[in-house]
């Protein structure tokens, strides 16, 4: 009688080398590396447009505000100093369902980035022709002189003239009336005036670099759009004055 033996084939090992583990690791990071700045500049397109909708969302209010105050725009401030009266965040917030106590802290008002705030062109007080902004103060406690407040129908370019847009806190001195002669960053265009510099912040309290080197405005018709900062501090590119 044969005998038989049973035997069991070797099986074959399957795996990674630590060589091999290495090279995959290395092309992952390297991957990685290339992507990450078109992932962050994704990331931060997504985050100018959010910012974009917010001032979209407040242009819209000072619209509604005007249809039910005969045409007028809303002050920066009821009285000068700020801000006796009604604030120009307070009057507009009810527009896009804002009852919050402090409406100026509201997230539709703060952009993404977490370094905007949407503000106002602001001009002081409506004492020119034609004004240097179109928001300004109603009344000056100071001498007691109330002025008129601008009506959107007196408007001569309204899709031109800036009204909102990304700010330090919630304004910015208009450079129609406080003209850049200070140049912060070094790139040899001035942004900021020297008396706001000295006593409060760059830009004149904008913030035009916000977006990779823009700034979200709205003009005074209410549409949005992101300009480059070097347009948007040109006191000559039309934006600034209601010509």
């Amino acid at each position: 009688m044969l005998s038989q033996t049973h035997g069991c084939a070797a099986r074959p090992h399957y795996g990674f080398t630590l060589i091999e583990l290495l090279v995959v690791i290395s092309i992952v990071a390297s991957l990685i590396v290339l992507l990450l700045p078109s992932l962050t500049l994704a990331r931060d397109n997504v985050r100018a447009v959010v910012c974009a909708s917010h001032h979209r969302q407040w242009a819209l209010a000072f619209h509604a505000y005007t249809f039910d105050n005969t045409g007028a725009l809303p002050w920066f401030a009821a009285e000068f100093p700020c801000c006796g009266g009604s604030f120009w965040i307070d009057a507009t917030a009810p527009y896009i369902g804002l009852d919050e106590p402090d409406a100026s802290a509201a997230k539709v008002r703060s952009c993404p980035t977490g370094e905007a705030f949407v503000g106002v062109n602001y001009g002081g007080f409506n004492s020119t022709s034609p004004p240097i902004a179109p928001i300004n103060y109603e009344t000056d406690r100071r001498s007691g002189h109330t002025y008129p407040p601008l009506k959107f129908e007196q408007i001569r370019q309204p899709s031109s003239w800036l009204m909102l847009f990304d700010t330090s806190d919630s304004y910015m001195y208009s450079p129609n009336g406080w003209t850049m002669t200070e140049d912060t960053d070094g790139d040899g265009i001035p942004d900021s005036h020297s008396v706001i510099l000295a006593t409060q912040f760059p830009y004149n309290g904008a913030k035009p670099r916000v977006h990779h080197d823009a700034i979200n405005v709205a003009s005074c018709d209410g549409h949005v759009e992101r300009m480059p900062y070097k347009v948007f501090l040109d006191i000559d590119n039309g934006y600034w004055r209601d010509d």
